[in-house]
Parts: C-alpha cells; structure tokens; sequence
C-alpha cells in the first residue's frame, strides 16, 4: 500500500473512530453511529477517487518527461560531437594556417548546427507543453459538462496525448439498436459544446461491439456493418443537432478487434460495447519545430 493509501486509510479511520467515542461518550442513538459511519465510507470514496486521479496524473507525467529523455539524448550525442571537434582543433592547432582556417569554419557549422538544434528542442518542448495543456483543458472541461454521467457508462481520459471519451452503449444505443437515447443525444449535445470552443482539433468516432454475432437484422448482416452505422450517427448528430464542423470528424466501425477488456464472459462484453470520440490535437505547429 503507497504511502498516499495508507493517509487515505488512517483519516478515514481517524475519523471514524473520534466519530464512535464521541457517540457513545454521549449516548446517542444508534443511527447517530450509523450516520457517522456512513460519513466515514463517504469520506474514504472520496479520498480514494483523489488517489486515483493523482496516479493517474503520474503515469501522464512520466510519459512526458519520458519523451523529453529522447530529445534531451539526441542532445548530448550533438553537444559530445561538438567537443570531439573542438578536441581535434586543439591537437591540430599548431597546423598549417589554411588547416586551422578549414577547422576554424568547421566548428563553425557544429556550433550554428547545435544552435538551432537547441532553439528547435526548446522550441518543440514548448508546442509539446502547449497541445499537453489544451489536451488537458479539454479533457476537464468535458468532464465538467458531463459530471453525473461517470457512472452510467462514460469515462474520460488522455492517452498518447489524445482525449479518449468512452460512450458505453447503455447511454447511446439499445442492444441490436443504432438509434441514440435520449441521455446519450444530452450527453453528445453537451460534448459538442466543448469541441466547438476548440479548433486545433480533429475528432474521430469509432464504432465498438462485443463479439456476438449479429442475428436478424436486415439493416446490417455483422458487427462491422452495426459498428459503423453506430459511428456515423453519432457524427450526424454531433454536427446536426451539436453544430460541430462535419471537416473535422472521422467516423469510422471497429466492430469486435479493439476490445477494451479481453474475455468472453458478461462481464468484458459490455465493456466492448462501445462508442469512443477520439480527440487529437493538429501536429501543424510541433511538425513544424521538428523541421
């Protein structure tokens, strides 16, 4: 257990316990103690939820600072040609004029070369924080539009500095249904007013079944057929009814290969079904810095 888990556990059950010996040093009833005790459980959800979240700011921190690792190496393999070069010039300073005049234009190169290339590190380290933030921002403000519905089959969060919001079927579509529930057109209505306070952005909607065949439906003989027509009306109604710009979104049907839970029990098939609204940043500006 991290130490985190462990202050987690010890306020709850401090609270706890301060809550039973003030109720019984005062004799209250006993749905006083119950009260207080299911305070306590309240409690504990909430510090574990915050628990949660700060790991899974770590595992999105420590990709990063992975990814800097590898510009910061091609780095120093420049910085330690550079001072190879710069050791030659020493050997061979005591060489003919012309020779130092050509070693003299060589490092000249080197250091304007690593000039830029630092400017251009620092310059894509700068894009990579800014698409990270905006990342970021909309992954809360989609959150924010959307509290209430955590629990009734959709999840946000970043992946590969992408925002991944996971639409179960249970809020979308009925079983065997490619027609939106009135929760899941609330729920779209409310993504589309985040996606269009952003414009750097492309949005992709995949289509997702478990892997039960389809049976008697004459709309679409198998999954691939369902998951697509599942994905494109969601994007019909993202940009019909939510006024997102139809350029911006990709729809497309996964059907059973992409599950999110690997089984074929209850259980790992209603993960599987699902419609997923992919977010990904326009790598215009870092495209750019790395040329």
């Amino acid at each position: 257990m991290t130490i985190s888990k462990r202050f987690a556990n010890n306020i709850c059950t401090i609270v706890a316990a301060f809550a039973i010996c003030g109720l019984y040093g005062c004799g209250i009833a006993q749905e006083h103690y119950d009260a207080a005790l299911k305070s306590r459980d309240s409690l504990k959800v909430v510090v574990n939820d915050l628990i949660g979240k700060n790991e899974r700011l770590t595992k999105s921190n420590n990709e990063k600072e992975s990814s800097l690792t590898h510009v910061n190496s091609d780095l120093e393999k420049l910085q330690g040609e550079f001072a190879e070069l710069k050791s030659r010039y020493q050997q061979l300073s005591t060489n003919s004029t012309e020779d130092n005049a050509n070693l003299n234009a060589q490092l000249d190169e080197v250091r304007k070369d690593l000039a830029l290339r630092e400017k251009r590190v620092k310059l894509l380290e700068k894009k990579i924080k800014e698409r990270d933030s905006v990342m970021t921002s909309l992954r809360d403000n989609i959150q924010k539009a959307l509290i209430g519905l955590n629990n009734n089959g959709l999840e946000v969060h970043i992946k590969e500095g992408k925002v991944y919001v996971s639409l179960s079927n249970k809020l979308l579509f009925k079983s065997g249904s490619t027609d939106i529930d009135k929760k899941g057109q609330e729920a779209l209505l409310f993504i589309a007013g985040v996606l269009n306070t952003q414009d750097d952005i492309t949005i992709t909607i995949e289509g997702h079944t478990d892997n039960q065949q389809v049976r008697g439906n004459q709309r679409f003989s198998d999954n691939w057929d369902l998951s697509v027509l599942r994905s494109t009306e969601v994007a019909r109604y993202l940009t019909t009814m939510g006024g997102v710009d139809a350029k911006r979104i990709i729809a497309a049907g996964r059907s059973e290969y992409f599950p999110a839970i690997s089984g074929d029990n209850n259980e790992a098939r209603a993960a599987n079904r699902r419609t997923e609204i992919i977010i990904t940043p326009r790598l215009d500006a870092i495209m750019e810095a790395i040329k």
